[in-house]
């Protein structure tokens, strides 16, 4: 018996110290493992070319000169832009450009503390800055036949009256506050239209305004804006908005058009001096 559990112990021993030994194998493989995948490391670095380092610092040094080279660039075109600015700080060259525009948005603080709508038109637009809005484009059609028909009794061709207006273009533009773009550059046309459209459609209503006395406006019995009394319906509220400060169009538009339709008429700024429409309307009302 004892003989047996000796044997066994014995036995119990050896695979005790086989396993010890196996496992010794395997950490000294597992380190010799390692210390192969650091010399390998450590020889790949030393074969690294030792300019590279330097070519990146190369790299870095040329893009930060480069850098600056822009910075100083913008900074210079920025000191040229404002030195031609200062050329126009002199007064009389402030006057001129200030005396060029007369027709101005109502600031928005103001509009916020009074009434906005004040300051806005409710039935037809003339200019450019409350044109095209929602609420105004049924009037567009109208005004469209209001200038056909002046073209028509004036016997002139509608190109002459487009001619006049574009003669004035730059000075139409420069009379308003905060011009949009879309009326600058390729899109002047679309301003001048408007700019004649405008002005006829100003002529026809004072043209039926001054006739009182006479039913018969040139249109249909039953227009529905040009009728003698359509018109009479409809001319508080056109008057009420050709009155409106942002609203106006240059009385220049007005002398111009007086002009292609009747050769010789003297300006309409001998009979009417100032600058606004407010003052044809006295004589209209």
């Amino acid at each position: 018996m004892e003989e047996g559990l000796r044997s066994t112990g014995e036995a119990a021993g050896e695979k005790v110290d086989t396993q010890e030994i196996k496992v010794s194998s395997s950490s000294l493989v597992a380190g010799i493992e390692m210390d192969t995948v650091l010399e390998h490391s450590l020889r790949g670095k030393e074969k690294m070319p030792e300019h590279s380092g330097g070519s990146n610092e190369e790299l870095m040094d040329g893009s930060v000169s480069a850098s600056r080279v822009e910075g100083k660039s913008n900074c210079s075109s920025s000191v040229v832009e404002m030195e031609k600015l200062l050329e126009d700080t002199s007064p009389s060259v402030e006057m001129a450009r200030w005396k060029q525009r007369y027709i101005y948005r109502v600031p928005e603080f103001i509009k916020k503390m009074t009434n906005r709508e004040a300051y806005q038109p409710q039935f037809v637009s003339l200019g450019p800055l409350h044109h095209g809005e929602p609420h105004l484009l049924p009037m567009e059609e109208h005004k469209r036949r209001a200038m056909l028909h002046m073209v028509n009794w004036t016997g002139k061709p509608l190109t002459e009256f487009v001619a006049a207006i574009e003669e004035v273009a730059d000075e139409l533009e420069a009379a308003y506050d905060g011009l949009d773009d879309r009326w600058r550059g390729v899109n002047r046309s679309s301003f001048v239209q408007m700019m004649v459209t405008d002005g006829c459609f100003l002529f026809e209503l004072i043209k039926i305004q001054l006739s009182l006395l006479d039913d018969d406006t040139g249109y249909a019995a039953n227009d529905p804006i040009f009728s003698r009394s359509s018109f009479d319906n409809f001319w508080p509220m056109m008057r009420n908005d050709m009155i409106v400060m942002e609203n106006q169009i240059p009385l220049v538009v007005l002398e111009r058009i007086i002009f292609a339709a009747c050769s010789g008429t003297p300006p309409v700024s001998y009979l009417f001096p100032s600058g606004c429409l407010t003052h044809i309307l006295l004589v209209a009302r």
